[in-house]
């Protein structure tokens, strides 16, 4: 019953809020008590966000508006019985000027069966690969949630079939995905969008479309501080290739098969770090990485921990066969303080300079907890001498702080 109400044509980039509320409704159903005769475990938060954007555009055909307020929903529900495990997330958000920020989704809806040496997971659900702090190369499952932070790291709920293997030679995990969420875009005329439009319909290449089943395996494992895992991907790649047709832009979705590893070496309060990607398309591979290291300085002022963290990003990929990256040649310098007090308040400040065209991105991030149910985050972008060569070209204005305040309750 429940698979003919989901229609998972509908499950794409633009989930229609009727769609979502049956399903949320249905799961809600599933998990409440006198089904399962147990308490549900629930965490929700709401959340202010103010984003101030302090440079007028140049850009004529965009809105110049200054600041920019919307809400936020975020609701966790989890049931755990025996070796049965069923969680929901679920997110909303109400925007003042992008409607296409205004939007209901689930983050994550499945049943996980767990046992000593496996656990079988089917349903929406995130997935983390790798180790570096600049850029995620090997991380390859869900699509990245654009709208919500363009830094790449909030995601959506990716449809899969997962079965992790736990043994004493190392962890396997095998992934089925069968459907594919498309990347979303700020609306046209925006802050933060691109010169022109892109148009909602993507193109697939060849017979390929949504519904098209991705397949990925994980090996992971330690060996005493080093710590390694090696991927593999073959299925639609997560970001699209963006061609000009017209007075719009068209989002471009291909195959391509992906060779990941990522390594992490502890050496006292040192950490170094690798992530390689090895990607094929079309009879051509290309090559990436990024790697560095992290140092922490512990108890200054008594019990405050600086964290000082250096990166180098190469990719040798050309335009014409995957999505142009503007971390093909760049430098990440960053600072993470940590004031280890009762509110977990932490500060990371960060900059990246591409070594060809000299571009600069810098970036802050800082949260803190208020009382036990309110946590404040603060958000800096600022992007500096931007060649108009450079992919982030068309946002060069478009400097912005964003506070957010959440009650959880």
């Amino acid at each position: 019953m429940t698979l003919n109400l989901i229609n998972l044509k509908e499950l794409g980039d633009k989930i229609t809020p009727h769609l979502n509320l049956t399903i949320f409704v249905i799961f809600f159903g599933l998990l409440s008590a006198p089904t399962y005769g147990g308490a549900l475990t629930k965490s929700s938060s709401v959340g202010l966000q103010a984003e101030i954007f302090y440079e007028g555009s140049p850009a004529t055909h965009r809105e110049n508006y200054r600041s920019n307020l919307s809400l936020s929903l975020d609701t966790e529900i989890e049931h755990s019985r025996e070796n049965n495990k069923y969680f929901f997330h679920l997110f909303g958000r109400i925007d003042q000027n992008d409607s296409q920020k205004t939007r209901f989704d689930i983050r994550e809806g499945y049943y996980q069966y767990l046992a000593p040496n496996f656990d079988f997971t089917i349903g929406l659900a995130k997935v983390f690969w790798g180790v570096t702090e600049s850029v995620h190369l090997v991380d390859v499952i869900n699509q990245i949630d654009w709208l919500e932070n363009i830094d790449g790291e909030d995601k959506l709920g990716q449809p899969m079939v997962r079965l992790n293997i736990f043994k004493e030679w190392g962890d396997v995990s095998i992934f089925i995905l069968p459907y594919f969420r498309q990347r979303s875009y700020f609306s046209q005329f925006k802050r933060l969008s691109t010169v022109l439009p892109v148009r909602l319909k993507a193109e697939f290449e060849g017979s390929l479309n949504s519904r098209n089943i991705d397949y990925a395996v994980r090996y992971q494992n330690y060996f005493a501080n080093l710590d390694i895992g090696i991927s593999h991907f073959r299925g639609i790649n997560r970001q699209p290739m963006i061609s000009m047709q017209e007075d719009k832009l068209i989002a471009s979705y291909f195959i391509v098969s992906r060779n990941g590893l990522d390594i992490q070496y502890t050496k006292e309060s040192w950490l170094f770090k690798l992530e390689f990607l090895n990607q094929r398309r079309l009879g051509r591979t290309y090559y990436a990485s990024v790697g560095g290291v992290e140092h922490t300085i512990y108890g200054l002022n008594e019990r405050h921990d600086l964290g000082l963290l250096f990166e180098y990003q190469y990719d040798d990929r050309d335009t014409l066969h995957l999505p142009t990256t503007s971390s093909n040649d760049d430098i990440f310098i960053g600072f993470r303080y940590s004031l280890n007090d009762a509110n977990d308040t932490v500060l990371l400040l960060g900059g990246v300079q591409d070594q060809k065209d000299q571009t600069m991105i810098y970036s802050f991030e800082a949260e803190t907890r208020i009382k036990s149910n309110w946590k404040a985050e603060l958000t800096a972008r600022a992007f500096s001498n931007v060649d108009p060569k450079n992919s982030i070209y068309s946002i060069f204005k478009d400097d912005f702080i964003k506070l957010q305040l959440k009650n959880y309750f």
